[in-house]
Order: C-alpha cells, then structure tokens, then sequence
C-alpha cells in the first residue's frame, strides 16, 4: 500500500490542466466515489490493526492533498476563464440547503415522505423504537405508514444489533433480571476520516468548540442509545420511568496525532457517555459509549477495545466482543438492513422494531 500511495501522491502533485474538462477528470480519479483514492480505502479495511495505525494518517494526508489540489485547479480554471464568480467542484450536484432545520428533522421528513408514497423503508439512521421519543412523534410515524399501506423499520450494527438483541437473546436464559449493562470502547487512532473523527465526534475541538458544535451530535448520538433502552425494556416487559444521562470529556495533555489528524494539547481526546435507564419492577437499563483518539487517552478508562454485554440476576452472564470480532462493521450494518427488507414488506403496515419481525438471518443463495 505504501508505494501506491506515494505513487498516488506523485501524480496529484504533477497534475496540471485548466478548464472544466480537466478539474471534472481530476475529480473523477481522485475524488469521486470510483477513485484510486476511494479504492486504497477499500484495501484499507482489510488491514489488520497495526496496520491501520501504520498507514491511517498518511491515507487522510492523501485524501486532503486531493482536495486542496482540486480546489487550486477549479480556481486557476475560473481565472482562465474570466469567471468572476468561483465554482466549488466538490460541491454536491445538486442544492441542498434546507434552511434552519435541524439535520434530524430533516432525515425524518424525508422518511416520512417516502413511507406515504407507498414504500417501504429499512433505515440504519435510526428509528429503533421511536416511542422513546413520545406518542406524537410515534403516530406521526404510524399514520405516514398506514397512508401509503407500508411498514418502518430501523436496524443497524451498534445501536442496532449488539446494544439490543443481543441483551435481549440473553434474557431468553433469565429466571430474574436486576440489570442489564452494554459498555462500548473504541479507540479510533488508526481511523483515517476527519470527517467522522474530528468533523462529526469532535476529537480534538475545544472545550469552547465543543460547547458550540455539539448539539446537533449529542442529539443524534442519545436518541440511538435512549431508542435502545426502550427497545430492551419492551422486550422484557417494564416500563421505562426516566433515562439519566452522564458526558465526561477528557482533554489531550500533549499534541499527537492520528489518522484523520492532530489532537492539539487541550483539545478533547476521549468522551464517555452513559444512559441510565430506571424501569418499573427495580429494573435498570445501562447503555455506555467510551470513544478515545488513542490508545494513551484517558488511561483512567482502561477498558478493553471492544464491547461488553451483561445481565445481571439468576443467573448472572456477561458476554464481551474482542475488538476484532468483526472485521468490516460496515458490511454488517449495512447487511443485516438489506436482510430484513423481505421481513419489513411482508409485515403489517407501520412501525416494525426487531420485537415485531422473525430473526433476520442471511438466506444463502437467495
């Protein structure tokens, strides 16, 4: 991967031409989603860890090269070409602004829409069990489905299967439940994306970054895990009384950096959450999300990479998931949407949880 990489490097640094044509072929082989670049990010995946590590920041570094190179040429284009008015070649083809609506409000509408049109919808952005968030929000969904005859369904890898089904299967085992715990920690040092790493969890964002940024992430992230415990307390038959939640932010004590860039001495390095759910019948429901930029952040946080799920009653059982039980979750998440579709349009008309569908399971050479 290396001398591709160089090789890579090279050519953009070479690349010259003016004009459309030339800024759209540069594009297309650099940045689009058939691109070289988009291709070593394939091969990426099937790295082991220490390989992740050795080669994450220098695949970011490459993926930004691109971007600044196709921002010089579209500029050197406009000037060529007498435009006053400079065009933004990486924008989207199409306008998107939506004006001052929040980005979830936006998703739902979209959903919303396309269930009264008639069809079918398996997302994996959420809508787990949208109860959580009230009645209103809940018939709002259910009338969308019951106009256009179809059914919801939201699934996914984690919110989605670990945090949910697999408490719940484990309950199967269960003569008396106290509580049920799922603790997440991930460390993402050798995940090559600013876009999701700094841009969408906010490593290495100020205290006063933070403060500003995050609504719109903490808004998203919790109604994954509050859908979750609401999920898990249907299945077991309680009643949800409140969901407390708990943030801790830890700041880097020094510079370093990782894959998708620099964490700044002072800037957030890990983030701890947890969601308490108190329930009917002295029951609690704990969901915990421990993210690190590296391993060396927050050592108080020890925890080992991967996830752990516990029930605790008769009998007491805990299962934990390696970091590496998993080579590719995106396939997973992606996957177990596209094997429930025949389950979602074969049920009932509206919102279907995986409380209401079979066990989704791969049918080989369907």
């Amino acid at each position: 991967m290396k001398e591709k990489i160089i090789s890579i490097q090279e050519e953009i640094k070479n690349y010259s031409g003016s004009g459309y044509e030339s800024v759209e072929a540069f594009r297309v082989k650099y940045i689009s989603k058939k691109s070289v670049i988009n291709d070593l990010f394939e091969d990426f995946k099937k790295l082991s860890i220490q390989e992740k590590k050795e080669f994450g920041k220098t695949l970011n570094d490459l993926k930004t090269l691109a971007k600044e190179k196709l921002l010089s040429l579209s500029n050197t284009s406009e000037k060529n070409n007498g435009n006053n008015k400079a065009f933004d070649y990486s924008l989207p083809a199409e306008d998107d602004t939506v004006g001052s609506l929040h980005p979830l409000r936006i998703v739902r509408n979209n959903i919303i829409k396309i269930l009264k049109s008639g069809v079918n919808v398996v997302t994996t952005v959420g809508f787990l069990f949208p109860k959580a968030f009230g009645e209103d929000y809940l018939n709002e969904i259910e009338s969308a489905c019951k106009e256009g005859g179809v059914s919801l369904h939201g699934t996914g890898y984690n919110p989605g299967w670990l945090a949910e089904l697999v408490p719940l299967t484990m309950t199967g085992m269960s003569q008396e439940i106290k509580k049920i715990i799922v603790s997440e920690s991930s460390e993402f040092s050798y995940y090559p994306s600013k876009e999701i790493v700094i841009d969408g969890m906010l490593m290495g964002k100020t205290m006063e970054e933070y403060e500003v940024e995050a609504e719109r992430y903490e808004a998203w992230l919790s109604g994954l895990f509050k859908e979750a415990i609401y999920l898990i307390a249907e299945g077991i038959g309680v009643e949800v009384l409140d969901v407390e939640e708990d943030l801790k932010l830890v700041t880097a004590e020094k510079d370093f950096e990782i894959a998708a860039g620099k964490i700044a001495k002072g800037t957030i390095a890990a983030q701890r959450r947890k969601w308490t759910g108190n329930c009917s019948n002295d029951v609690t429901i704990i969901q915990e999300a421990i993210y690190r930029a590296s391993e060396d952040s927050a050592p108080e946080w020890n925890d080992p990479v991967g996830v752990t799920v516990e029930v605790e009653g008769v009998p007491k059982m805990k299962v934990s998931f390696s970091h590496d039980w998993n080579d590719d979750p995106l396939i997973s998440t992606a996957m177990h949407g596209v094997n429930a579709i025949p389950y979602v349009c074969d049920a009932e008309p509206g919102f279907v949880s995986f409380l209401d569908l079979p066990l989704i399971s791969l049918k080989v050479g369907s």
